[in-house]
């Protein structure tokens, strides 16, 4: 299964996104806190309805 594709809410949260992205994967900021700035700057993903994936 494939992740969805990742929405950035403007440039800037995407640009601050992947700057955080980058820091995390070197250790400098922890997975709570990665988790956090993704709630800031990705749209959020809705669920599908039933009827819409049929």
């Amino acid at each position: 299964m494939r992740s969805p594709k990742k929405t950035h809410r403007s440039d800037a949260l995407r640009s601050l996104h992947a700057a955080a992205t980058d820091s995390h994967a070197i250790g400098a900021i922890d997975k709570a806190t990665m988790r956090r700035i993704d709630l800031v700057c990705l749209t959020p993903v809705e669920a599908p309805v039933p009827k819409a994936i049929s």
